[in-house]
C-alpha cells in the first residue's frame, strides 16, 4: 500500500519531463530524409582525393541511419568541390629534413533541395599530420592522412547538418 503512491510519484515525473524519443528521421524537421551524395569535384592536383572525401560522408551519414542514400526520388543532394591540399613541414630533424609534415584539406559542401534550390553551404578544412621521415613510406602515410582529414570532415558536416536544421 506504500508503494501505491511512490509509484504514481515517479510515473507523473517520468511523464512530465519532457524528454521525447525522437520518431522522426532527417533533417529540417524531417522535410529531408533521402540524399543523393554525387562525387565531390577535385580542384586540386592529388590523385583520388575525390573519393576518399565522398566515401569518408556516405560512410558517416549511413552510419547515422536517419537518411535513405542515393535512392531514387531523393529530397535533396549533397555535392562539394575539395577546394585546396597543403602539405607543410611539422617538424624537422637535426639536419634540416621534415620528420613529419601536415596535411590541410578543404573543401566546400553545398545541400540543395532536388529541385537545386540551395539549402546551406559549409566550408570545412581539416589536417592531419604524417611521418614523412622514410622515403619508402611518405606517399602512403600522407593518403592514410587524408583519409583521416576526411572522416573528420564527414563528421563535422554530419553534426553541422543537425545543429543548423
Amino acid at each position: 500500500m506504500k508503494r501505491l503512491p511512490l509509484f504514481f510519484l515517479i510515473l507523473l515525473f517520468l511523464s512530465s519531463c519532457g524528454y521525447k524519443i525522437v520518431r522522426e528521421k532527417g533533417i529540417n524537421r524531417g522535410e529531408i530524409r533521402s540524399i543523393y551524395v554525387s562525387a565531390f569535384k577535385n580542384s586540386t592536383f592529388e590523385p583520388h582525393i575525390s573519393m576518399y572525401v565522398t566515401d569518408a560522408i556516405v560512410s558517416e551519414l549511413i552510419s547515422l541511419g536517419l537518411f535513405e542514400i542515393n535512392r531514387p526520388n531523393y529530397e535533396a543532394t549533397l555535392e562539394g568541390v575539395i577546394s585546396k591540399i597543403k602539405v607543410r613541414p611539422q617538424s624537422l630533424d637535426k639536419k634540416g629534413f621534415a620528420v613529419e609534415k601536415k596535411v590541410e584539406v578543404e573543401v566546400d559542401i553545398f545541400l540543395k533541395r532536388a529541385s537545386g534550390q540551395l539549402i546551406k553551404k559549409w566550408s570545412l578544412v581539416e589536417n592531419e599530420t604524417f611521418r614523412s621521415d622514410n622515403p619508402n613510406y611518405e606517399d602512403y602515410n600522407k593518403r592514410e592522412a587524408i583519409k583521416r582529414a576526411a572522416e573528420k570532415i564527414a563528421r563535422r558536416l554530419c553534426s553541422l547538418l543537425f545543429m543548423e536544421h
